[in-house]
């Protein structure tokens, strides 16, 4: 009798069940802000003494250094949309990143200074996406699961050393905008479930949309998400002979006005090409194509759903063949990489290591178990749209995240909610509560049997051990900069530098060139240093995103200073075609001519550069018309003028031009100690289509 009354006088979930007495429950936003606070000093405290020594100096790589660049340019006033002279010099590049983030911290940097704003508001964007987790986990499943979503959230590498102080990227802007796009798409998805049409979330969600596009070019993947999530509830709506009006109008009303706003942008800017093309085509042909399928409703689907499938089909074939840029940006999307050596060398893809690094090895995997577990709950016991809704949230954002570290650091909730979700199930499961009662009550050595319950020991052992604890160490590794030997962890792949001091010796170069280069003359230098220099103000002749790589590594590769400096005149002579510098080569007019040939004709250059192996050396068979220009012209240059002809020259041709290079940026990593050894020279000899063997070395330079 004792017994059945404790048993009795408990609840049966213990006191944080639904029924209001739980503190969890009753006090659920502080204990959000309790996460919130923790996951602000670990962000913070690692960092901000490196960081604020150096003159708040930026980690994030390239990216973040191109990004202070911008900002500085919008606060002295030289910012153009789409477009950067300090880029691929002295032609000019484009900057495809959009500008909200850069505006955003050009705000913030007018009243303190470009890489403060940008070093502050990646901490604070970073903590406050945990909200709006929290709430989306409350929205799909209860505050539990809202609660540990935060928690996780908070907890996880990957949203920790993206939103550290100093990240000076927008991704962590990015992740607390697609967390509140989400919520007002979940509100959007419960209309559609009950066969409603609402503007007022509609709007919202087509703005937040809207936001994202404005803020990160890799958008893409959200509205192929939406537009799956579309297709299957129509379809499924048409085969049991339902309206689907609500659906076709929400969806396409949300696409269509976030494509709109960026459009206001992209357009104008010139991107259309870069980034924006693939977008507005995967919208216009769903959006179409959905409205064709609804006035085709009342006709068997026999025929309808086939016959779009077709069309489809045909639109594709055409463009493949008549504009195959459209066909690649439609299916596979854009790329921004101008440079066709840097489209086939950049990987698009995360590998299973850096994922286990980024949200731990068994977490990596929740949105796609938990996103099967909802299909299989969508075929067999719940049709509604919602559950449809969840279900594609998990799954294609999972499979997204793997496509680059943009979209995982963007989609990072999507783990944190699914990671939750399961956690909290296993553990209602196993009924803790009752097994840690049952423990205490068996007493010894009755309480090693019990412990031994496989269901809750097991969940106990799995969370702890699979969870807790690596989650625990790689949290606090990816707060902790590589500037910093605290020797406590091992850094994995959510390491980072800040730019400054012993960790970025770099930094010392600039510092000189800063203080006593002539920065009216543009800098050769390699891909990895090109946003530096922009950000401390000079031009360069290529970028991050590979434009110009091609002719510098001409420069680096060529033979001596006067095949450097002919390489220089070749680059002016290419970047101003409608100029006449015959008279800059005064006897030697018969060199112009050989090089004005080979841009006029790069077939035929490349034919006399394979025809000649001993003496072009070892070149790829398949070069780029830009390197053969370079190849041939080069070589004619040197083997028909002295060196100090080719100074004189050049000192013309520039002065013609009004445009010189001025420096080169030379480091250790690009000088070969040893055959594959992994040096920078083997990167530039693939830019320059020198042959490369087997083991990754250009043989042409050992």
């Amino acid at each position: 009798m004792r017994k059945f009354g404790k048993e009795s006088a408990a609840p049966d979930e213990g006191v944080d069940r639904n029924s209001g007495t739980g503190w969890l429950q009753n006090h659920c936003a502080l204990a959000v802000c309790i996460i919130a606070i923790i996951s602000l000093v670990l962000r913070t405290v690692f960092v901000y003494g490196v960081s604020a020594d150096g003159g708040f100096a930026l980690s994030g790589g390239a990216n973040a250094q191109y990004h202070l660049h911008v900002v500085e340019s919008i606060l002295d006033g030289s910012f153009i949309f789409g477009s950067d002279a300090a880029i691929n010099y002295p032609i000019g590049g484009m900057n495809v990143n959009p500008p909200l983030y850069d505006f955003l911290a050009a705000a913030i940097g007018a009243i303190s200074s470009a890489s403060f704003s940008l070093a502050v508001l990646a901490p604070i964007f970073g903590v406050l996406t945990i909200f709006p987790v929290y709430l989306i986990g409350k929205e799909l499943s209860g505050y539990k699961v809202g609660f540990v979503a935060a928690l996780i959230y908070g907890l996880m590498a990957l949203p920790i050393v993206s939103s550290v102080f100093s990240n000076g990227n927008e991704y962590a802007f990015t992740a607390f905008l697609f967390a509140l796009f989400t919520l007002e798409l979940i509100k959007v998805a419960r209309k559609v479930n009950d066969d409603e049409f609402s503007m007022k979330e509609v709007l919202i969600a087509g703005i937040f949309l809207g936001l994202i596009a404005l803020t990160w070019n890799g958008f893409r993947v959200i509205l192929v998400m939406i537009i799956i999530t579309m297709v299957i509830q129509l379809v499924i709506d048409r085969f049991n002979s339902k309206d689907f009006k609500a659906a076709l109008y929400s969806y396409s009303a949300v696409m269509l006005i976030g494509v709109a706003m960026a459009a206001v942008y992209y357009i104008p800017a010139g991107l259309w090409d870069a980034v924006f093309s693939g977008p507005v085509l995967i919208t216009v042909v769903a959006v179409a194509f959905g409205f064709i399928f609804k006035a085709l409703q009342s006709k068997p689907w026999i025929f309808t759903i086939p016959g779009l499938i077709i069309a489809f089909a045909v639109i594709a074939a055409v463009l493949f063949f008549v504009a195959s840029d459209y066909f690649d940006a439609l299916i596979f999307g854009n790329s921004v990489y101008t440079n066709s050596i840097m489209s086939d060398l950049v990987s698009n893809g995360v590998s299973i290591s850096k994922m286990s690094s980024y949200f731990g090895w068994l977490l990596m995997w929740m949105p796609a178990i938990l996103g099967i577990y909802e299909l299989y709950v969508y075929a067999r016991k719940d049709r509604s749209h919602i559950q449809l809704f969840k279900t594609m949230w998990f799954l294609i954002l999972w499979v997204a995240a793997w496509t680059s570290y943009g979209a995982a650091v963007a989609v990072g909730c999507v783990f944190a909610v699914s990671s939750a979700y399961v956690i909290c199930k296993v553990l209602k499961k196993a009924d803790l509560k009752t097994y840690f009662a049952t423990m205490k009550a068996a007493g010894f050595p009755g309480f090693f049997r019990k412990m031994i319950k496989p269901v809750p020991f097991l969940s106990v052992i799995i969370v702890a051990f699979l969870v807790v604890l690596p989650g625990a160490i790689y949290a606090v590794d990816a707060g902790i900069s590589s500037n910093e030997t605290y020797g406590y962890f091992s850094y994995g792949n959510t390491v980072y530098t800040v730019q400054t001091g012993d960790g970025y010796p770099a930094s010392y170069i600039y510092d000189d060139f800063e203080e006593s280069g002539d920065k009216d003359l543009a800098v050769a230098s390699w891909i990895d240093n090109a946003a530096d220099l922009e950000a401390i103000g000079f031009n360069t002749v290529n970028d991050s995103q590979g434009t110009g790589a091609s002719a510098v590594a001409q420069m680096y590769l060529a033979n001596g200073s006067a095949g450097a400096t002919a390489a220089q005149i070749v680059r002016l002579i290419l970047s101003n075609p409608d100029t006449n510098f015959t008279s800059c080569f005064g006897d030697n007019v018969a060199v112009y001519n050989s090089i004005k040939t080979a841009i006029d004709d790069p077939e035929m250059a490349k034919d006399e550069i394979l025809a000649n192996p001993d003496v072009y050396g070892n070149i790829n068979s398949e070069m780029t018309d830009e390197n053969a220009v370079y190849i041939a012209s080069v070589h004619n240059v040197t083997s028909n003028m002295g060196l100090s002809d080719i100074m004189v020259t050049y000192g013309m041709v520039s002065e013609t031009a009004d445009e010189k290079i001025g420096y080169y940026l030379v480091d250790g990593s690009m000088l070969p100690l040893m055959y594959g050894d992994g040096s920078k020279l083997a990167t530039m000899a693939y830019f320059a289509d020198y042959a490369i063997d087997g083991n990754g070395a250009p043989s042409q330079f050992f």
